[in-house]
């Protein structure tokens, strides 16, 4: 045993073992047999002190966020150095479980991995100094450089080994409760979905109001899928908007085909061109974006979450990166909720005029124009700068590649020929 650790006594008259240790009865008991009962209370005590040396620094600043259990994880490390220093060992095994479960539960209260680790080595220095203070106050000057080098050396190789652990413990912890919580959340989603209610303690595990307007969104991006981080590109653009227009709250899921489903939670009443607001601000490269419809209440958020995903399934089709509205491709949505069926309607529709050549082509888009400007050839011909005669020459084609006039089944051909227009794979 190191001469010094002798020394080692609590203030108070009542041993600090017996009166409260905030570490479990196993590792005070351990301790106690290890470096005796008078060091062990010493470290309780000590470890008391500490904190509340913490929490008053944490009373003056917002961003040291505390779990409540440093106490019983700063005793638990006191109590285990001392330990190793008593038996000489070169290094710790393993974090203390004490420290484990203040970061399991830091995950928990959604602090950060860096505000935990600040509480680490703030915890390490305190017991650094007061370590080195009774070195210095024990051993004789000839052994006192020896003496604080082993005792340097043995606590760095603590810290860095709590570090390491309790880094790698907030992870797993992190991940475990992610999916946790996301399972939650799409169960609670489904439901809302599928009955257009909301059971109790819905919001609570959503972390949205229900009650005010929503707006969903879904995201997907050619680059790395998003991980749900809070530092991702899209994370942060989710957090932009919300900033922008204001939201109360914001729901992120992770979809299960890799894309980010969001609703942005407004308070108040409807905000008028809150869509076009968010569809124009800048999203991160290769991103696209589709958006629902504004809703209010529980069969608003069920409107708008199905409306987003709506219209993501028309932007995927498309194949492009770019901004879809539910309301602006609302049809195309309903007509290709049956992929298969849309391809089968263009060809029934169509017939000869599914060619995937470019005369095709010109001659489905005149005749699209045409019957969208009301069999009108001059307005057609204004639309796509060309000759009026050009217009009534491709028309002609067109109805001996229908086989009928352009007037006959004009709403089915119309839809038709929309759908080729966005989606030519349903040519092939």
């Amino acid at each position: 045993m190191r001469a010094w650790m002798a020394l080692l006594r609590p203030a108070t008259e009542i041993s600090a073992v017996n009166s409260g240790p905030a570490s479990s009865a196993a590792t005070v008991a351990e301790a106690a047999r290890i470096l005796g009962e008078d060091a062990a209370a010493w470290a309780v005590e000590t470890a008391a002190t500490i904190t509340e040396e913490v929490k008053t620094a944490a009373q003056e600043d917002a961003d040291l966020a505390l779990t409540g259990l440093e106490r019983r994880a700063c005793e638990a490390c006191l109590l285990t150095v001392l330990g190793s220093l008593r038996s000489d060992a070169e290094a710790m095994t393993r974090a203390p479980q004490e420290a484990v479960e203040q970061v399991r539960l830091a995950v928990r209260q959604g602090t950060a991995i860096d505000t935990v680790l600040r509480v680490v080595w703030m915890c390490h220095t305190a017991v650094q100094d007061r370590l080195l203070t009774v070195i210095s106050e024990a051993v004789p000057p000839g052994e006192l450089v020896n003496e604080v080098r082993v005792l340097s050396r043995q606590l760095l190789a603590f810290v860095d080994l709590l570090v390491r652990e309790l880094s790698a413990a907030y992870e797993a912890e992190r991940a475990v409760w992610q999916n946790r919580i996301t399972a939650a959340r799409r169960q609670v989603v489904d439901e809302i979905l599928r009955t257009s209610r909301a059971s109790d303690g819905a919001e609570s595990v959503l972390g949205i109001r229900l009650t005010g307007q929503h707006l969903a969104g879904v995201l997907w991006t050619d680059d790395a899928v998003s991980d749900g981080g809070k530092n991702t590109p899209v994370a942060r653009y989710v957090s932009q908007v919300a900033s922008r227009v204001g939201a109360a709250g914001t729901l992120v899921l992770e979809l299960p085909d890799g894309s980010t489903g969001v609703v942005w939670s407004l308070p108040g009443t409807r905000m008028e061109g809150l869509v076009e607001a968010v569809r124009v601000i800048e999203r991160p490269r290769a991103t696209s974006l589709a958006l629902g419809p504004v809703g209010t209440g529980v069969a608003g958020f069920r409107h708008t979450v199905l409306g987003a995903r709506q219209a993501a399934s028309v932007g995927r089709r498309q194949g492009t990166v770019g901004a879809w509205a539910h309301d602006d491709v609302a049809l195309l949505a309903l007509l290709l909720a049956d992929p298969d069926a849309a391809g089968r309607y263009v060809l029934a529709v169509l017939g000869d005029l599914t060619g995937a050549d470019v005369k095709s082509a010109a001659i489905r888009e005149t005749l699209a124009a045409y019957l969208r400007h009301g069999r009108s050839r001059t307005a057609a011909a204004q639309e796509l700068s060309l000759a009026a005669n050009t217009v009534a020459y491709r028309v002609r084609q067109a109805e001996q590649l229908l086989g009928r006039p352009a007037t006959e089944r004009a709403t089915d051909t119309v839809i038709a020929l929309l759908l080729t227009h966005e989606f030519t794979a349903l040519l092939e």
